[in-house]
């Protein structure tokens, strides 16, 4: 009963009764907020449905705290844990709580809270998209107030980045807005605001300034003038042009923090393209961009150009030995030649082949695209620009429904398991949800007969062979055929979690078996030695077989009133520093 009173009050995106004219909500007036633009909605204030928006994961970071946390170096260490341990075959996952970790709700965090998070996204009825994911989690034990064991099915290489990327949330029975331990609790929330007061009782220190407003502003044009006029306080990577920026940067009362950031500018090619599945064609059109030029004008200096690997230098797996690509029309040339595409004219206007360029039609994108087009045209190559807005754009990208596309990738490649998101094989069958089905049944069948049923359902559709190759997968399909009872249901869903629960980025339908092995042996080993061999190696075959083409790293850019002081934005770009900036 408890689990279901909270969950009715968090479905989807929480709508305070304040908005609705509650007379028993506070409400907060006077000019002592600080106040946040952001350009959208938030989709969802609950932790648990994901980080469905950008907006709403970085409202997530400063009302929740999860388990642990990337450093510097964006290595996982404990956060709201004060320890935690992983065993080698990663099934048992163990974390001790920090004694004393006040909630907003005002008692102590204990073990039962993080019970509660994990176990409530598996309820059919709050309808989590991280479920098939957690689905992975047995059960989680709590043999006291401080300690939380997590068993799994079967091993759970990336339960590290799902805890950070879905935080630890408190139930509040009796209150519509969810609670958390972070910096800032939530006072009212409703389609346009967002209201927060900091949480004096933070367990890092409580924040400087006393409450946050964040208001929804879609207008760059408005977010731009409330700025100007005071109405707004900060802008934090809120899509101005560059133009813009710069204009700004020359008004007395604003000031322009531009950071280094970690997010990537690149470039994915259909690798199932006839023209495209030739690596040599990749190399070329690589070779063919002057990412100087456009990081000079398009973009205004806001991106540091970046080697041929997806990792950002802070990176402990980054490989700084790599070389960059170099703007050599020559050699791009020489490859589309030995590629069986030869000029039709020397260096006249006829084209070797013509591909579509996909991009959002917002921001920088459409300047994008015209200059990439305008560079592949001087080695022979035409460009058809298509531009959507962004529900289309993904959807096409879902699909692998282009033959190139541009995207700015937001925090993906602060770990090593963007290898295993962006890399790895997956199941691209048109049946992938009847294999989805399959599998949760087996996963909850109650008795023999059933698990059996589902496994019939999931043989026939992995015989049909919608995937890339890949020997350890046959090898366990199989085994299972071969076995009964609890045995056989362990190995096929060993096999379903290797080919669906990675791969969820290669929208380029990129498959090299060789490479899924490294992937999987680096996820296994224990030693970091080991593992950064084997990931500077992954990071050479992708750059020599190119996938992707890396343009460079977006800066963090925050447009902000003068009087907000201690601005200290981290590579990720993550909201965690509004706890230590200051307003005068």
């Amino acid at each position: 009963m408890r689990l279901h009173a909270i969950l009715a009050t968090t479905l989807a995106f929480v709508l305070s009764a304040c908005s609705l004219g509650c007379s028993s909500c506070s409400s907060i007036t006077g000019g002592d907020a600080v106040v946040i633009a952001v350009e959208s909605t938030p989709k969802s204030l609950d932790p648990r449905l994901g980080s469905i928006d950008s907006v709403s994961a970085r409202l997530h970071q400063i009302v929740f705290d999860s388990l642990v946390r990337k450093n510097e170096r964006f290595e996982f260490v404990p956060h709201l844990a004060e320890s935690f341990t992983q065993s080698e075959d990663a099934r048992t996952f163990t974390f001790k709580l920090r004694a004393g970790v006040k909630t907003h709700t005002g008692r102590d965090l204990t073990s039962s809270d993080v019970k509660f998070t994990y176990e409530s996204i598996a309820s059919p009825e709050l309808k989590s998209p991280v479920a098939a994911a957690f689905a992975r989690i047995a059960t989680i034990e709590t043999p006291d107030p401080l300690t939380v064991i997590f068993q799994c099915r079967e091993p759970y290489y990336q339960l590290l980045g799902d805890l950070v990327a879905i935080p630890v949330m408190i139930e509040s029975p009796g209150s519509a807005l969810p609670a958390g331990t972070g910096p800032f609790r939530i006072l009212e929330a409703g389609e346009q605001t967002v209201e927060l007061e900091a949480h004096a009782g933070y367990f890092l220190g409580a924040p400087k300034v006393a409450r946050l407003r964040v208001r929804v502003i879609p207008d760059n044009n408005t977010r731009e003038l409330e700025l100007k006029s005071g109405g707004v306080d900060l802008a934090i990577n809120s899509g101005f042009a560059p133009d813009t920026v710069a204009k700004m940067q020359t008004d007395a009362d604003l000031q322009v923090v531009n950071a280094p950031g970690s997010n990537i500018a690149h470039i994915g090619l259909n690798v199932n393209d006839e023209v495209l599945r030739d690596a040599r064609v990749r190399r070329a059109l690589a070779h063919a961009l002057n990412r100087e030029q456009v990081i000079a004008t398009v973009i205004a200096g806001t991106g540091a150009r970046c080697r041929r690997n997806i990792m950002p230098p802070e990176s402990w797996a980054y490989d700084g030995e790599m070389a960059r690509t170099t703007f050599n029309l020559d050699e791009a040339k020489r490859l589309l030649d030995e590629s069986g595409h030869p000029d039709p004219d020397g260096d006249g206007p006829g084209l070797r082949f013509t591909i579509g360029f996909t991009t959002t039609n917002s921001g920088t994108a459409p300047a994008i695209a015209q200059i990439v087009q305008e560079q592949w045209k001087l080695v022979g190559v035409g460009v058809n620009s298509e531009q959507f807005e962004r529900v289309t754009f993904f959807d096409r990208l879902g699909t692998a429904n282009f033959d190139a596309y541009y995207i700015v990738s937001v925090g993906a490649n602060q770990t090593p398991d963007v290898f295993a998101w962006a890399y790895f094989p997956s199941y691209w069958g048109t049946d992938r949800k009847d294999l989805d089905a399959s599998a949760a049944k087996l996963r909850t069948a109650a008795d023999d007969a059933t698990a059996d049923a589902a496994i019939g359902e999931m043989t026939v559709i992995l015989d049909r062979k919608g995937y890339c190759p890949s020997a350890e997968l046959d090898g366990l399909i199989a085994k299972a055929k071969a076995l009964s009872g609890a045995e056989k249901r362990g190995v096929m869903l060993a096999a379903y979690d290797l080919l669906t629960s990675r791969g969820a980025g290669n929208r380029m339908r990129y498959c090299n078996p060789a490479l899924a092995e490294d992937i999987l042996k680096a996820e296994r080993s224990a030693n970091r030695d080991e593992q950064l061999a084997i990931y500077k190696r992954i990071q050479k075959t992708i750059a020599a077989e190119q996938p992707q083409i890396y343009l460079w790293y977006a800066a963090n850019v925050i447009v902000a009133r003068k009087r907000i002081t201690n601005i200290n934005i981290d590579p990720s770009g993550a909201w965690y520093f509004l706890q230590g900036i200051s307003a005068s």
